[in-house]
């Protein structure tokens, strides 16, 4: 978990650049300095290329490999706005596709599912462009795949840091791009052995285009 801190630590920078350089526009009000403080909710639709790099372990021998993929998900959320241009807020996401990759001849990983609970806190930078972080709880579909053709598949559950950049086309359209790292630590696979047999670190990077619809 310490990646996840030093990722959130790293990006706020971006978000605070912003602060309340923005005058006008924001999430749809003509005016930003009148505006009120006030609720926007919003739906929307992403797709994402990832990599993952798994590091394995079996009986004190380490080999690591490479995973490579992409998702089409979903997101929906409730930012609580400031008239000084800031925002606050939660959000949900779920995405699945494909995610894959083989060590040598031995084991197979597969990560096809991912959904996230995160809160993420961001400020405009511009009457049409918002900067935010975001991070909180990230679960996924793990199934590993040994070399007699034996697999297991098995929720397992991690965190999730990321930055990201809104552009607003409208009140109610923005365009969003993002990076994502998810951490799940080291998950044990038995192979209906009862006791561990390989131990997999799981973690994921994830480059998100989005489209969002507020209301």
């Amino acid at each position: 978990m310490k990646r996840l801190r030093r990722l959130l630590l790293a990006a706020s920078s971006l978000a605070l650049l912003g602060g309340t350089a923005a005058a006008a526009d924001f999430y749809g009000q003509p005016d930003m300095v009148a505006a009120a403080d006030r609720l926007a909710c919003y739906v929307g639709a992403f797709g994402e290329g990832i990599v993952s790099h798994p590091e394995a372990y079996f009986n004190n021998v380490f080999g690591d490999y490479d995973m490579f993929g992409g998702r089409i998900g979903g997101t929906v959320g409730c930012d609580y706005v400031f008239a000084s241009g800031w925002f606050v807020g939660a959000e949900g996401t779920a995405a699945y596709g494909w995610l894959d990759g083989n060590l040598g001849n031995t084991m197979k990983g597969e990560l096809p599912f991912e959904g996230t609970v995160r809160a993420r806190i961001g400020a405009m930078m511009s009457p049409e462009v918002a900067a935010y972080i975001a991070g909180g709880f990230a679960a996924a579909d793990w199934k590993l795949t040994n070399d007699v053709g034996r697999s297991q598949s098995m929720w397992i559950v991690g965190g999730q840091a990321a930055v990201g950049l809104e552009y607003h086309f409208s009140a109610n359209v923005r365009a969003r791009l993002e990076y994502a790292y998810s951490y799940y630590g080291r998950e044990n696979s038995t192979f209906g052995a009862g006791i561990p047999l390989i131990k997999t670190e799981v973690s994921s990077h994830a480059l998100r285009l989005g489209l969002l619809y507020g209301f």
